[in-house]
């Protein structure tokens, strides 16, 4: 079994949750972060995220024998605590990349304007929380898991946690929300491989029957949903699937789901309802913190 070492940051339960299910020590640390702040002006090119807008995301890669791999992303949501899908990262070496991956520096360049963030920061992995109910390859249920780094992210306007559904309200959004933001590198419908990070809206709570044959046994830890843009398709485990929303007084972005399976042609695909798991989530961090 490969072992987990490291991890690079960008620089730039079935039943139905309520907030008094959670873990009063994990919910605090949720809460002490000052989450979901964004950039204004995210998007360049129609899809791709401007540097630095999106400053969550963590691009995980499995360090084979003989190569490099790009597998899945994942989302800093405390100084110490990245989300991801459990697949990814059972027995992985991993890492992450900044959102150009063809520099070492993070750049956006316009007619105007050249836009750069720091070099990547590396950190050590101190664990890897996989949902101890997790089944693959039948139904991937409870895909979800939690990589603890081995020393504190220091928050940076360009490296700063997402939000979760840390409330009743927030919990519904979920589902009931029409559409979602999917964020994340992976390839297209193509098979081109993306090397900036993109963003497209999805279309969310599709008809279960559609994802009925992705999902055989139907769960609500699940949400079904599809998109027009065929910009994100395959390697895209793990990426957020969020939405923008008032919390605490101001505009930040929630995550809701978190993508894990889907069809070759990427319609529908599947996420994990990050509201399920909101118990589960505060527990480890009460209990890994």
């Amino acid at each position: 079994m490969r072992s987990i070492k490291s991890i690079q940051l960008l620089l730039g339960l079935f039943a139905i949750c309520t907030a008094t299910e959670l873990n009063p020590d994990g919910l605090r640390r949720l809460e002490q972060n000052n989450c979901g702040i964004f950039k204004e002006s995210h998007i360049i090119g129609g899809e791709e995220v401007f540097t630095g807008s999106r400053p969550w995301m963590a691009l995980i890669r499995t360090k084979l024998p003989d190569k490099i791999s790009n597998t899945c992303s994942g989302t800093l949501i405390t100084d110490q605590f990245v989300l991801t899908v459990a697949h990814c990262v059972k027995g992985a070496e991993i890492i992450s990349m900044q959102v150009d991956l063809t520099t070492d520096v993070d750049c956006n360049n316009s007619t105007t304007k050249t836009t750069c963030l720091s070099n990547i920061e590396s950190f050590g992995i101190e664990s890897v929380i996989i949902h101890e109910n997790f089944e693959t390859p039948t139904s991937f249920s409870n895909d979800i898991a939690l990589i603890k780094l081995k020393s504190k992210v220091d928050f940076k306007e360009h490296n700063s946690p997402i939000c979760l559904p840390v409330n009743a309200a927030l919990e519904k959004e979920a589902t009931s929300r029409e559409t979602l933001l999917h964020t994340g590198w992976g390839y297209n419908n193509w098979g081109l491989s993306n090397d900036k990070l993109h963003e497209v809206i999805v279309n969310n709570n599709v008809a279960n029957q559609t994802c009925g044959p992705l999902i055989p046994v139907k769960s609500e830890n699940h949400i079904c949903f599809s998109a027009s843009s065929e910009t994100l398709c395959r390697g895209t485990s793990g990426n957020p699937l969020s939405g923008l929303v008032d919390y605490s007084g101001m505009k930040r972005f929630v995550q809701f789901a978190i993508v894990s399976f889907g069809y070759r042609n990427c319609n529908p695909s599947v996420g994990i309802n990050v509201a399920r798991f909101m118990p589960w989530i505060t527990n480890v961090l009460a209990e890994e913190s």
